[in-house]
């Protein structure tokens, strides 16, 4: 498993549980500094099991890269994993591993309107890596001539957002994936953000009509 995946899914556990901002900035962080490093580096600290010699990484967080990167998942993210599945009411996940889990399309959808945030974007490999093994299709939503279609990697769709609307200026491709049913789980009692909710929000892709 990439340990950047493994520590960003921890992290989103973690605060979806409401556990200590500290926490939870701890594994995001210890993400952030592992996607820094180039493969040799990787390979490097891996070999050595050095991980905790870097910056910001802990025992705990440290743990859950060696376990990712040997290959399999850390035991933080399977606890946390099961953690999420025990909600209560059977019945009632038993109907969602029926329904929407088996034929939800699980679509990302990264926004860029400036072109300095997509370029830092794009050089993230890991981030997108992580998108790609939780989605069916991965889009980039980009405002109007901050870069071509060309720029975009070709394993992700591209939305132009401009005055008129969205168009599609290359499809995304469409990979066979199933989400783990725990992170659509979890994911399906999220709370959305207010702001996507307010129209204000929505009209710098493009929405320009009247309520």
């Amino acid at each position: 498993m990439d340990p950047v995946a493994a520590l960003r899914e921890i992290a989103y556990y973690k605060d979806r549980a409401r556990e200590d901002s500290r926490r939870v900035m701890a594994y995001r962080n210890a993400a952030d500094t592992v996607e820094r490093l180039d493969d040799a580096e990787r390979e490097k600290h891996g070999t050595a099991n050095s991980w905790q010699s870097l910056p910001g990484i802990g025992p705990k967080t440290a743990k859950v890269i060696a376990q990712a990167w040997s290959g399999r998942d850390p035991d933080t993210l399977v606890e946390l994993r099961s953690a999420a599945m025990d909600l209560g009411g059977g019945e009632i996940r038993a109907a969602l591993r029926g329904a929407g889990h088996g034929w939800s399309r699980d679509l990302v959808h990264e926004v860029k309107v400036r072109r300095a945030d997509l370029l830092s974007d794009l050089r993230r490999a890991s981030k997108r890596a992580a998108y790609l093994q939780l989605s069916s299709e991965t889009w980039y939503v980009i405002g109007e001539g901050i870069a071509t279609v060309d720029e975009i990697p070709a394993e992700c769709g591209v939305l132009i957002a401009s005055a008129n609307g969205l168009e599609v200026a290359r499809p995304a491709p469409k990979r066979p994936m199933r989400m783990p049913f725990q992170l659509w789980m979890a994911l399906a009692r999220a709370t959305p953000l207010a702001g996507w909710r307010l129209e204000d929000e929505q009209r710098g892709l493009g929405d320009t009509s009247e309520s």
